[in-house]
């Protein structure tokens, strides 16, 4: 990001199907015509040990999206290239059953071998 902002490099394309508000003007791989692009993503998640009690997930969830929208905080992931978005529960666990659906296939065509 360091780059991008002195004008010594600059983006061809986000991988995605959004443009992300800190750096306007870079329109998507997707949006540009370039296929295959669409389910490359960095995220992050908070993970609690299986058996925790909902009431404790509820109250970790809320504080989680709380502390995402916190301004100064969203600045400071900008800074970084990276953009807080505070999801729930439910839309994490529906984006980690796409993911699983969606990479072995591709893993498997390219030959890839973990050791």
């Amino acid at each position: 990001m360091e780059l991008y902002r002195a004008g010594k490099i600059r983006f061809l394309g986000l991988a995605g199907t959004q443009p992300v508000s800190f750096l306007p003007g870079v329109k998507t791989l997707h949006e540009q015509g370039v296929g295959g692009f669409e389910n490359v993503k960095i995220w992050y998640g908070a993970y609690v040990p299986k058996g925790t009690p909902p009431d404790t997930i509820a109250r970790l969830e809320k504080a989680f999206i709380a502390i995402a929208q916190n301004a100064q905080l969203r600045k400071n992931f900008e800074k970084l290239g990276l953009e807080l978005t505070g999801e729930s529960a439910a839309s994490m666990t529906a984006l980690l059953e796409k993911e699983k659906k969606t990479w072995p296939p591709i893993i498997k065509e390219s030959g890839f071998k973990a050791n």
